[in-house]
């Protein structure tokens, strides 16, 4: 059965949260260590929006990884299965060769016979 992508929100929205956190921590972690400024009163908007835009991107770069991730494996197991017929049909070609060939070996030495 597949799965949509609406399978997996829970996954994504944590995925999204996380990120976000993320993001949030590094900033707090370069205003206290490195005494930027990202508060002066204007700026605040451009950083919450660079948060969010960075945020949304990595949600979608990992829900895309894992949507294809499952794809990748179904493509493996279809070529695989795609190969082993093809080497039951090389076999079952080989044999029809073989036999052809004993048929027509047969019919020429019957027509000597003769």
């Amino acid at each position: 059965m597949t799965k949509s992508i609406f399978d997996y929100i829970s996954t994504i929205s944590l995925i999204f949260l996380l990120s976000g956190v993320g993001i949030l921590m590094t900033f707090y972690v370069i205003h206290v260590f490195f005494e930027w400024q990202f508060t002066d009163g204007k700026d605040i908007f451009n950083w919450v929006g660079l948060v969010v835009e960075i945020g949304i991107a990595l949600g979608i770069i990992i829900a895309v990884w894992y949507y294809t991730r499952n794809e990748q494996t179904k493509t493996k197991n279809l070529i695989s299965n795609i190969h082993e017929i093809t080497e039951k049909l090389d076999r079952v070609i080989a044999e029809q060769n073989k036999l052809q060939s004993s048929r027509k070996q047969f019919l020429h030495e019957s027509c000597l016979v003769i």
